[in-house]
């Protein structure tokens, strides 16, 4: 949605600010700015496995002069996909419906 509102991308050619060509260029290049904004030294949480999983380790293992777990930040990470993933299929849906309702009538 923002590289459609942004750049105007079009089924119509004389109506496309950029070369179709470009399109995964600029999404590539979107995550790639959003990673290095949001995502700290060691990179952003992306995959919840890839955070819990060295947590869990972290906090399980005896590691002499080791600092704390962090659980606070925990429930973000593992919630965050599954309500992002309701939150679009609930969008998805209620769009979906609009249209077939306005097409019925």
């Amino acid at each position: 949605m923002l590289l459609d509102a942004r750049f105007k991308m079009t089924p119509d050619p004389e109506l496309e600010i950029i070369d179709n060509s470009l399109h995964p260029f600029l999404v590539g290049f979107f995550v790639v700015i959003i990673v290095l904004a949001f995502g700290g030294p060691t990179s952003p949480s992306l995959n919840p496995a890839r955070d819990l999983g060295p947590r869990f380790a972290h906090w399980i293992l005896p590691i002499p002069g080791k600092g704390r777990s962090n659980w606070w930040y925990a429930p973000p990470v593992a919630f965050a996909d599954i309500l992002g993933g309701a939150a679009a299929g609930g969008l998805y849906l209620a769009i979906n419906g609009y249209l077939n309702h306005e097409m019925e009538e």
